[in-house]
């Protein structure tokens, strides 16, 4: 209990200064952890399921080749698809990636469901 109290000591005197000089974390993703109970802790260990790359898209997810022309009947969703994050993953929003899986799979579904 004492190293993670010293963990959260640690990471909000960064936080206040705007620099994670310890992992190099983007300022502004860094809050202070200071005012319960608007504040969490759960043991995790390291499992990242996505990509900040891949095939662009257009709005109805066609996959786009470097011309930015849409490639006829292949479609790119989730992790295949890429320029949704941008240069950083939330982390704060647990299961984002499996939820763009599922929300835009069946999306790219019933777009290829009026083709046929």
């Amino acid at each position: 209990m004492e190293t993670f109290k010293a963990t959260v000591a640690r990471y909000t005197e960064l936080a206040k200064k705007g620099n994670d000089g310890d992992f190099g974390k983007r300022a502004d993703r860094l809050f202070p952890v200071e005012k319960p109970p608007f504040f969490y802790a759960v043991k995790r260990g390291s499992a990242l399921l996505v990509t900040q790359s891949g095939l662009l898209v257009t709005t109805k997810l066609p996959a786009l080749d470097t011309a930015d022309t849409v490639i006829p009947g292949l479609y790119a969703v989730d992790n295949a698809s890429g320029g949704f994050f941008s240069n950083d993953y939330p982390m704060t929003v647990s299961g984002l990636s499996h939820v763009r899986a599922l929300v835009f799979g069946r999306l790219a579904g019933l777009e290829t469901a009026k083709e046929a």
